[in-house]
């Protein structure tokens, strides 16, 4: 049927061979550099080919047959032989076959080259190639929590050369996998880590914790220890899914019957629920660190020790101040613990931990005074550096061993009121370790823009039920004034605000927690000092908004970046932490001066030592009370034997004690 004359005709059609001519030199060129290399060969002998057949038909004479095509390729590929030729048609088709080797030769090649190096320098530089190495240290995580573990790991300086000398190397090399290491990527860790960064030390590939050829890029299986933080995917409950597919991957790595045992792995598990199956799901040395637990715990303890964060913040950071330290004194085998402590003039001696049965970790912090060390206790110290914690040989003055020991929990006995502002996945987690103190008794307000129900159905999927803790949940702006006006502020012993878990970003959930702290402030009577106020932020870079606060700040993706880290290094830490935290046996907390009848005399800290001795404790440090609002919140840990201390009321001393 013909087409109306008022349509438009239709373009014209190239032929069919012609489409299917640029069809296959499309899919050549795309192939790679050497078809296109191969490809512009081609093209350059044609005109060589051509330019010789021209010049022996049109410029009668020299040169003739081969002799003319090699005269062509050397006018193709050098423009110098121009001033050579004589005759007017030999220059012409001299001149024509130089312009196409400007054309083919020079600019073809250049550019496939330039594209080719910029494609492979874009391939290394997202990390894809494979690494071979051994007795490296593997992190795979995002940027945010790998570079606070790679600060926690150059910052413990004795702890990595013995972790490098157990493996038998003298460098520590970091490999990170992420999911995707772009520019942006290595951009933003080289500013946070600032001076840190180090090319030679820091090894960057991306891809999937869950792909075993992934894995198989980083050489995973000669890695001395892998950390596995959390993930960030969008839900929670996810994350433990995936930290399990990760280890997954590793036990069924196609090479894992190649070595003596599977490397052995730190990870964070959100829910402590899966702990279990967690650890069933890898067969070699396994240390997991339950995050939002521990985080739970460490605002639990501080909520009912006011001031304990800035003895936290001194301990489990390790870039200034007192730290805990793990070392072996063989010297000091036989002897009671009494008398070893007594022997650090530089350090304070917490306790050791013992090897038992199944290699596991047992500590025996502020043991009774007759406890004798034995051979293999590595001693828990609190020392700025392991070049001065060494023991002295002997004790001037020995005190005599205490039969009995103050207990905390007496002191603790009562009912105390808690505002808790914010929801996230660590609340039903705070909530479970108030339950463990049986001597005490909580009171809880809830207040989140959650609603009830909401909150109500995650506490039943966590398995949390209140028993004695009296929990009420309050439905309400976290942000605005007025909903703190309708509440009993002055009732509450203490406010805890709780970093957000549903907010994309650790700077958004900061910005929430900080507007807040300033709409609870807007609303306080003035002239009334507020409660004690536990303040949890997700990004340590948040920290200056707070400079002038009246509360007590914990980043929880430092401390749980710490403990990760320093697990890697010393696995006692782990077994520490949890002796520490968990409800029973030791705790650190503060005792009042006067009640160890300390006031209003000159006394040294080795005095105040003794003294606490004899209550059947262990002296950490000091807190002065007119230093509270300082930054440091008026903690002294670990100071000079020697420097004379006038106590007066409301000062306290630091002192593990058992509960």
């Amino acid at each position: 049927m013909p087409m109306p004359s008022w349509l438009p005709k239709p373009p014209p059609q190239p032929a069919r061979w012609r489409q299917a001519f640029q069809f296959r030199v499309e899919r050549l060129l795309l192939k790679g550099a050497h078809y296109r290399l191969g490809f512009i060969a081609v093209l350059l002998a044609l005109v060589a080919l051509s330019g010789g057949v021209a010049v022996e038909l049109f410029a009668r004479g020299e040169p003739d047959g081969a002799e003319a095509v090699w005269w062509a390729f050397l006018r193709l590929t050098d423009p110098g032989y121009l001033g050579d030729d004589e005759g007017a048609a030999k220059r012409l088709i001299s001149t024509l076959v130089t312009v196409c080797g400007y054309v083919l030769f020079m600019g073809a090649l250049i550019a496939i080259m330039t594209q080719w190096l910029e494609a492979t320098v874009r391939q290394l530089e997202r990390g894809e190639t494979p690494i071979a190495m051994e007795g490296h240290i593997l992190i795979l995580g995002s940027v945010g929590r790998v570079a606070a573990l790679i600060e926690e790991l150059l910052f413990s300086q004795h702890r990595l050369e013995r972790f490098l000398s157990l493996r038998r190397t003298s460098a520590l090399r970091i490999v990170v996998m992420s999911d995707e290491v772009d520019a942006h990527f290595r951009s933003e860790l080289r500013t946070r880590l600032g001076p840190l960064w180090n090319e030679h030390q820091l090894i960057l590939r991306s891809g999937s914790r869950l792909r075993q050829d992934h894995l198989e890029r980083v050489d995973v299986l000669n890695a001395a220890a892998i950390l596995i933080p959390a993930g960030e995917e969008a839900e929670e409950s996810e994350r433990d899914a995936a930290t399990i597919k990760a280890l997954l991957s590793v036990v069924h790595h196609p090479r894992l019957g190649e070595v003596d045992q599977p490397p052995r792995i730190v990870a964070e598990v959100k829910d402590h629920r899966v702990l279990e199956l967690v650890r069933r799901s890898y067969p070699g040395r396994l240390d997991l660190v339950p995050g939002d637990l521990v985080i739970g715990r460490f605002i639990a303890h501080t909520l009912r020790h006011h001031g304990l964060s800035h003895v936290l913040g001194e301990l489990l950071v390790t870039q200034t101040g007192n730290n805990l330290l793990f070392r072996a004194f063989p010297g000091l085998e036989g002897v009671t613990f009494l008398e070893a402590a007594q022997r650090f003039e530089d350090a304070v001696l917490l306790g050791v931990v013992r090897e038992e049965a199944e290699g596991r970790l047992r500590p025996w912090l502020n043991p009774m005074h007759d406890f004798r060390l034995a051979a293999g206790d590595i001693c828990v110290c609190v020392a700025p550096g392991f070049e001065i914690s060494e023991p002295a040989g002997s004790v001037r003055d020995p005190l005599a061993p205490c039969p009995e020991r103050h207990t905390v929990g007496e002191a603790l006995a009562g009912e105390r009121r808690v505002l808790v502002v914010g929801w996230s996945a660590r609340v039903p987690d705070l909530l479970v370790e108030l339950e463990t103190y049986r001597e005490e008794r909580f009171v809880v307000d809830n207040l989140s823009k959650r609603t009830v129900e909401e909150r109500e159905l995650e506490l039943r999927e966590s398995g949390y039920s209140p028993e004695r803790v009296a929990l009420r949940l309050e439905h309400g702006d976290t942000t605005q004034a007025e909903v703190y006006r309708q509440l009993p502020l002055q009732e509450y012993d203490t406010i805890v605000f709780m970093g957000r878990g549903r907010v994309h970003s650790g700077e958004a959930s900061d910005a929430r927690t900080l507007l807040g702290y300033l709409a609870l402030r807007a609303v306080w009577p003035q002239g009334q000092p507020p409660p004690p106020i536990v303040i949890e932020l997700l990004d340590e870079d948040n920290l200056g908004l707070f400079e002038r606060r009246a509360g007590e700040l914990l980043v929880s993706s430092g401390l749980l970046s710490h403990v990760l880290a320093q697990v890697a290094l010393r696995p006692e830490l782990g077994a520490v932490v949890e002796e520490l935290f968990t409800v029973g046996g030791t705790e650190l907390h503060f005792r009042p001066a006067e009640e160890l009848e300390l006031l209003g005399r000159p006394l040294s800290f080795r005095e105040i030592q003794r003294a606490v001795w004899q209550e059947g404790e262990v002296a950490l440090g000091l807190r002065v009370a007119r230093e509270r609002r300082e930054p440091g919140g008026g903690v002294y840990l670990n100071p000079k034997r020697g420097r004379a201390w006038t106590l007066e009321a409301g000062d306290q001393v630091v002192v593990l004690s058992t509960y």
